[in-house]
């Protein structure tokens, strides 16, 4: 008869501290411990505030992970260098957005949009086009494809590519054989297709969404196989899940196939946490600030 595992391990990595807590629920006892983050192999502080918690991980039932890594990427410009694959014609829909500008620069005739996270040289069109209803006009030019794989890895030396078509919400096949014939060519770059990101018929917020995939996997990927190789070699074998930007949580495995989910999840953390506070305070109105060594931020 096996014997239930009763405690928990919560950690939270953000850009200077990383924050781990020990729960054995029977007990109700708590255990903090606190490590620097290691920016260039940011598993290490992790890895260094669990283990200062001084327990076997061979007992732990579940290990629930916060994390800015995607966040930060994004603000300190350092995920993996991403191109983009769509139709020929409609290589600037990433970057004419929705031509707005932020309400809180409304009045601000000196606003000036940030650069994007793909400059236009590295958006590549291909022919290939498929209506509304996700039947052929144009079939995919499976030449086109490679020529566009071929000039981005080789002179522009991309780690990730994007591929957005038109209607692809419908009639996802045409993105499915560009992937597969860029990862015959290129296997170690990392390839995210629209359809499978934001299955959308808005093509720009689908576009973006699927950009920013493509931007924080190669990081993010590359975080979780090494935390999880040395979680393993701790002999932890318990639940490992990642917060969601959401709130709730998600299996590693699945954070790692769709990082996006886990760009606010550090600060989702903080929220859901304020929030169980507020609810014992008797708090109905509250403003949350999370202050970390990046960003700053504020929920209400």
């Amino acid at each position: 008869m096996s014997i239930e595992k009763t405690t928990r391990i919560a950690v939270d990595i953000g850009g200077t501290f990383v924050d781990a807590v020990e729960l054995n629920v029977d007990s109700g006892i708590f255990r903090l411990r606190k490590s620097s983050t290691t920016p260039k192999e940011p598993w290490l502080g992790v890895m260094n505030a669990i283990r200062a918690i001084d327990t076997d991980l061979a007992e732990i039932d579940t290990l629930i992970h916060g994390t800015t890594l995607g966040l930060n990427s994004l603000l300190e410009r350092k995920g993996g260098k991403t191109g983009i694959i769509t139709n020929d014609g409609f290589r600037d829909v990433f970057l004419i957005g929705r031509a707005n500008v932020p309400d809180a620069d409304m009045y601000n005739f000196q606003y000036s949009r940030p650069e994007p996270l793909v400059p236009r040289h590295r958006i590549m069109g291909v022919g290939c086009r498929r209506n509304y209803k996700g039947e052929i006009q144009i079939s995919l030019s499976e030449d086109d494809v490679r020529k566009a794989a071929t000039q981005l890895v080789e002179d522009f030396q991309v780690t990730a590519i994007a591929v957005c078509f038109l209607y692809s919400y419908v009639n996802p096949e045409d993105e499915r054989q560009s992937a597969d014939i860029i990862k015959e060519m290129y296997p170690e770059i990392v390839v995210s297709i629209s359809s499978d990101i934001a299955r959308e018929h808005r093509e720009y917020e689908r576009t973006s969404t699927t950009v920013l995939d493509a931007y924080i996997r190669p990081v993010f990927s590359r975080y979780m196989e090494h935390l999880e190789k040395d979680l393993t070699e701790d002999h932890f074998s318990g639940r490992f899940l990642v917060m969601r930007s959401g709130g709730g949580a998600m299996a590693a495995a699945a954070a790692k196939s769709s990082p996006t989910h886990t760009v606010m999840s550090g600060p989702a953390g903080g929220i859901a946490g304020a929030e169980f506070i507020s609810e014992i305070l008797g708090l109905e109105d509250t403003i949350t600030f999370d202050v970390g060594g990046t960003s700053l931020d504020v929920c209400k």
